[in-house]
């Protein structure tokens, strides 16, 4: 499963687990950290492509990572940051990246399909 169809499925299983959108920056860093840990040696253009943000953004969330001690300077998950990545998107990973990521490529985007149409429902019921 490449990065940006696991940044889906963990984005949309986040929304749906939680019943709430979650769009803030809190959520851009965790999910971050755990792309950072899933894909080790992502570069930032790529992070930028997966999670739909410029590339200042990326750079912005690094920053906070490094401030938090989570990354190094050198943008590596400090041993903080792994033992915190194992800790993100647990639910998400067995769910998603493990019953999904053995779905053919069809029946993926199915899955995603209605993951979408739930999350956005959740959102509407949210919105009253």
């Amino acid at each position: 499963m490449s990065a940006e169809t696991a940044a889906d499925v963990w984005r949309l299983l986040s929304i749906v687990g939680r019943g709430l959108p979650r769009t803030g920056h809190q959520s851009n860093a965790r999910l971050l950290l755990w792309l950072m840990a899933r894909f080790p040696g992502i570069n930032a253009e790529r992070l930028g492509r997966v999670m739909q943000l410029k590339p200042a953004g990326v750079w912005r969330l690094q920053g906070q990572l490094v401030r938090s001690g989570l990354l190094s300077r050198e943008l590596r998950l400090t041993a903080r940051g792994r033992t915190e990545a194992l800790k993100l998107g647990s639910a998400e990973e067995r769910v998603g990246l493990g019953v999904l990521g053995r779905l053919p490529r069809a029946k993926l985007d199915g899955a995603r399909s209605v993951l979408m149409a739930v999350s956005l429902a959740l959102a509407g019921a949210n919105e009253r």
